[in-house]
């Protein structure tokens, strides 16, 4: 073969080559998962490792898991799951649900990440866990349960305490002073606050807001503040539209399991706050102790074809430490 055709065969075999790459190649090829982007999960965790007082263990990122140790992951049947492991630690890692045929890539160095997706195809309770030697039996273990048994996992559903905006008393239609005895009762109750997520509120009649309150100048107003038995704080009312010390607040400090009762009058016409009272106040107001108080003027309020009573409640999650702020909103 002349110089010209033995260059044209070699050509041919390092493209042949090139097209086929070494079966190592090939292989590791094979393995590589497609990116989390290109399939939809119905659920999705972060785990992130960590190496501590407890050992060796998997801490729960975001969503309800929030700073939880190995947490216990839900599913429904059929629902695609997928898992981000993110090292924390440095230490090199992996993630393993064996029911599953599930078991991600290694992770090594600090901030490294990786993604796996299943299909959790079956019910039942199931263990997690880093396969590499030694690691499982230091702590990094978890279960994910699926189905039923997430649903009992669960456990009741999480209430919804937030009030119906159309929740109010109708207009004052009488044109003379009258007594009115209002009842209002802390509670404190675990109620909804995201989708996955509950908080302890602390309310006035298991809502937030608290009721709103409607009365008439010159109306003499008897209130009762009971506090719940199970509740764990004293609890008070400051009502601002009370001329009188701290709004009533000074005579309505109640501990768990008592009742108080003031008796004041409507002198001012106005749309007022009423919250706890009780140190820390912010704390309380912040936990859904606040609503409002209208008086209305001796000759009543122009007629209104709807009417809404609400507040705007914000909270902000920040190193898994929720705070809440109250804001109100017009009526």
């Amino acid at each position: 073969m002349n110089t010209a055709g033995k260059s044209l065969s070699a050509a041919i075999m390092g493209l042949s080559l090139l097209m086929s790459g070494p079966p190592a190649l090939a292989q590791a090829h094979s393995n590589v998962r497609q990116p989390a982007a290109e399939i939809h999960a119905d659920v999705s965790y972060t785990l992130k490792t960590d190496i501590g007082n407890q050992g060796m263990t998997f801490v729960g990122v975001g969503q309800s898991i929030d700073g939880v140790v190995n947490p216990t992951l839900n599913a429904k049947k059929g629902d695609i799951v997928q898992i981000t492991l993110i090292d924390g630690d440095g230490a090199e890692h992996d993630i393993s649900f064996p029911d599953f045929n599930a078991l991600s890539d290694h992770v090594v160095g600090p901030g490294a990440s990786t993604v796996i997706v299943f299909r959790a195809d079956r019910d039942g309770s199931f263990k997690y866990f880093c396969t590499l030697p030694g690691h499982r039996a230091a702590g990094m273990e978890g279960t994910i349960t699926i189905g039923a048994a997430a649903a009992a996992a669960a456990g009741p559903a999480l209430a919804n305490i937030s009030r119906n905006p159309a929740e109010l008393p109708a207009p004052i239609a009488r044109t003379r002073p009258a007594h009115v005895e209002v009842k209002l009762v802390a509670e404190e109750v675990k109620g909804r606050l995201a989708d996955d997520t509950g908080y302890n509120f602390w309310t006035f009649n298991g809502k937030v807001p608290g009721p709103m309150l409607r009365v008439r100048v010159g109306d003499t107003v008897t209130l009762t503040l009971e506090n719940r038995k199970d509740s764990r704080m004293i609890h008070s009312v400051d009502l601002h539209a009370v001329t009188g010390p701290g709004g009533g607040a000074a005579l309505l400090q109640v501990p768990p399991g008592q009742s108080k009762t003031i008796t004041f009058k409507a002198l001012k016409p106005g749309l007022f706050v009423y919250h706890c009272a009780t140190p820390m106040v912010a704390n309380h107001i912040a936990n859904g102790m606040y609503g409002m108080i209208l008086v209305e003027p001796r000759q009543g309020l122009p007629r209104a074809d709807e009417e809404f009573y609400g507040y705007i409640n914000h909270f902000e999650e920040r190193s898994g430490r929720r705070k809440g702020c109250a804001r109100s909103i017009k009526v």
